[in-house]
């Protein structure tokens, strides 16, 4: 079995906006990445003049580690995800850190 050992500080691509810092790694079909957003970040603020679509279009996983993020999805529904939460969001959501 083969392994892999990647780390954040050297990543395949990095974002940095007024309100995010992305780092990705590329690693069999997947991007991972850690990022640090700043208070008020928002998706349909700062990411969808950009893309130019509606909602979120790409599926995530994810471990928020220490804010609370507020996900709303096309459907209509909301939920709230805490620090040390593994969660799975769908494509067609808005999502924010709340607080």
């Amino acid at each position: 079995m083969e392994f892999y050992i990647r780390r954040f500080a050297d990543p395949d691509e990095r974002i940095d906006q007024d309100a995010l810092t992305s780092s990705m790694l590329n690693l069999g079909g997947m991007t991972i990445s850690y990022e640090i957003r700043r208070p008020g970040r928002r998706w349909s603020t700062h990411v969808r003049p950009h893309v130019k679509t509606e909602w979120c279009r790409m599926r995530h996983v994810g471990v928020v580690l220490t804010e609370t993020m507020h996900y709303l999805l096309d459907d209509g529904r909301e939920f709230e995800v805490g620090p040390m939460t593994l969660h799975e969001v769908p494509p067609g959501h808005d999502a924010g850190g709340v607080g």
